[in-house]
């Protein structure tokens, strides 16, 4: 979470649908000092309403079936394989 480029957690929390106010709470605690200035605020909320849920919610996806290759399409790679029988 604490990186100085923003963009993936404005990216994850949209995807996990959190409010503008929770996203600046988990914004402030990545800041260096905890502060960010009034006008970085601004432009990350501006950035924050722009962002589609469901384009977040793909983007997430990519970055997992990159970290997990094998698991491109939702939920493989998620759970275990029970054999029917």
């Amino acid at each position: 979470m604490v990186d100085r480029n923003r963009e993936m957690l404005l990216i994850l929390a949209k995807a996990l649908k959190f409010s503008w106010q929770t996203t600046m709470a988990l914004l402030f605690l990545g800041a260096k000092d905890h502060r960010i200035t009034a006008r970085e605020l601004t432009a990350l909320e501006r950035d924050f309403n722009r962002l589609n849920v469901e384009t977040s919610e793909r983007v997430l996806e990519f970055y997992r079936s990159r970290r997990n290759p094998g698991s491109a399409e939702p939920g493989l790679g998620a759970e275990p394989l029970v054999a029917a029988g």
